[in-house]
């Protein structure tokens, strides 16, 4: 969180959010950790895809009755005090929320961009459940 302030790492600024998260996965963070958070906004944003598609087809008022629709702000604002948790809970906080909230939505759109990962490519999420789904064919039999 100090380093939002300190690097003065503005909500939408998308490209110095993205330098900051590669330089956070590849440099600052411990291995484990960095796969922690990788997978978990690659888990979010498989989710707000999902979410994108079940609407995809539904009408406008359809739509409007979604209470909460599920999209990397949503989650970035429900998620971000855990992603970027301060030692600490401080008025400096509060004011940093914001980019930190913008941060994390930056991370679960690119989430299964190749330059995020540490130590090889991004998982294929869709194509392992669809080999898993074809495997259960197999076995039904």
């Amino acid at each position: 969180m100090d380093r939002l302030q300190a690097d003065r790492i503005q909500p939408g600024d998308i490209e110095k959010q993205r330098e900051f998260l590669v330089e956070l996965f590849h440099q600052k963070l411990y291995k484990e950790v960095a796969y922690v958070a990788l997978y978990l906004a690659s888990f979010l944003h498989t989710m707000c895809n999902v979410a994108q598609d079940r609407l995809g087809g539904k009408s406008d008022s359809a739509v409007s009755d979604v209470p909460v629709l599920l999209t990397s702000a949503t989650a970035a604002k429900a998620f971000a005090s855990g992603f970027l948790r301060p030692r600490a809970f401080t008025g400096e906080f509060v004011k940093v929320l914001p980019a930190a909230e913008s941060l994390i939505a930056v991370l679960i759109e690119s989430a299964e961009e190749q330059e995020l990962w540490i130590g090889g490519q991004a998982p294929d999420w869709a194509q392992q459940a669809a080999d898993s789904d074809s495997a259960s064919d197999y076995e039904d039999d």
